[in-house]
């Protein structure tokens, strides 16, 4: 059973009935069905482009009647679409932008919680290890209150972890906030996530000279992140099992999933997979002594 690959199935006549119904629908629904397809089109078909078209329009609404539940809800779909495509510049100034909507009694935990999220992973990439210890130990404590936003927000606080304790140069942290992630509970123990926290594994591994390890890693999770599907994390796996393949001198499964990735990555728009994938090509090239 795989939720992403039955969604891309479904987002077409999804997309088609919106239009076909939203001008009879109330505004809030008409806001939560546009933003819930922008979120199916990213997850599901990696088409941020046209997700933001959606994401634009609901936001406007919101604004327009006050809504400013619907408003923190479009500002975190909005966040995706900027963290999928890499630009973070505007990743940033939308955060920094969204901090009144944290502050406001109208605005429910869901959304401030996805919110407060993003703001984590900008600190994690940043490698701001005080503040951003202070931010996830706030957004742990607010995830833990709340049995359904632990469920759905819980793992990805490990990926986080992963990115930050990485920048600062970490690895043994890096691969016990993996550990971590695959012991979790919740959305942790999907094909998806389990798939991502594998591919990490075996990249981690593979820069700590753990080849039997990154082997074994990558393997399960080549095959979880096909039972999985998503275009865009179907990119990023390659990428990831690609860097690990690279620095393990696997070089023909290296240049092919690397080359994969940069050509998906193209195609998407993603452009900080792109470089990532590009680097590591480059990385393997010179390595060869290939030009």
């Amino acid at each position: 059973y795989c939720v992403y690959k039955q969604g891309l199935t479904r987002l077409p006549r999804a997309a088609a009935l919106y239009h076909a119904l939203a001008d009879g629908m109330c505004v809030p629904d008409r806001i939560h069905s546009g933003y819930a397809i922008a979120f199916g089109l990213c997850y599901f078909a990696g088409q941020t482009r046209r997700a933001a078209v959606y994401v634009d329009a609901c936001f406007r609404l919101a604004e327009a009647h006050g809504l400013e539940d619907a408003m923190a809800s479009t500002v975190v779909a909005r966040g995706l679409i900027r963290g999928l495509e890499g630009a973070w510049s505007a990743y940033r100034k939308d955060v920094e932008q969204a901090q009144w909507l944290l502050q406001s009694p109208r605005v429910g935990a869901l959304a401030k919680l996805g919110i407060l999220l993003q703001e984590v992973f900008m600190l994690a990439m940043e490698s701001d290890p005080q503040t951003y210890d202070h931010c996830r130990e706030e957004f742990r404590r607010l995830v833990d209150s709340n049995l359904m936003a632990k469920t759905i927000f819980g793992p990805l606080l490990f990926v986080s972890d992963i990115h930050g304790t990485l920048t600062q140069g970490s690895l043994e942290k890096s691969l016990d906030a993996v550990r971590q992630g695959l012991a979790s509970g919740g959305t942790g123990r999907s094909a998806h996530m389990q798939s991502q926290f594998k591919a990490y594994q075996a990249y981690l591994e593979a820069l700590g000279g753990q080849r039997n390890e990154a082997l074994a890693a990558a393997n399960v999770s080549a095959q979880l992140q096909d039972q999985a599907g998503g275009v865009y994390h179907d990119v990023l796996n390659q990428f990831l099992l690609g860097g690990a393949y690279a620095h393990l001198d696997l070089r023909d499964d290296a240049e092919s999933l690397l080359s994969k990735a940069i050509e998906g990555a193209e195609r998407l728009g993603a452009n900080y997979l792109r470089a990532g994938a590009l680097a590591h090509r480059a990385f393997l090239r010179l390595n060869g002594q290939e030009a």
